[in-house]
């Protein structure tokens, strides 16, 4: 199981455990087996969010910092210096 709070489908809870999965009438079909618990539960069924891919989540972080502060013929300067140095190697 996926520890609580990380980036997944799955989270483990003092009391129980979340995991994901799809009602069909009286029937709930689990996306993981759940091996923690056994006997009679207590299911609460609310809609699931729809999930964000890696890439997704990654631009949203991407997105949220701060802009950089060199100028872009600084970092053009950086690219040639180094493209410079993997020629002199080869």
């Amino acid at each position: 199981m996926r520890q609580f709070g990380a980036p997944g489908i799955l989270g483990h809870m003092q009391d129980g455990i979340r995991v994901r999965g799809r009602l069909m009438g009286k029937r709930i079909e689990l996306d993981e087996e759940v091996e923690d618990l056994e006997g009679e539960v207590e299911v609460v069924v609310r809609p699931a969010a729809q999930s964000e891919t890696a890439g997704e989540r990654f631009l949203d972080v991407v997105g949220g910092l701060p802009a950089g502060t060199r100028s872009k013929d600084d970092i053009d300067q950086q690219l040639r210096e180094a493209r410079a140095e993997w020629n002199d190697r080869g």
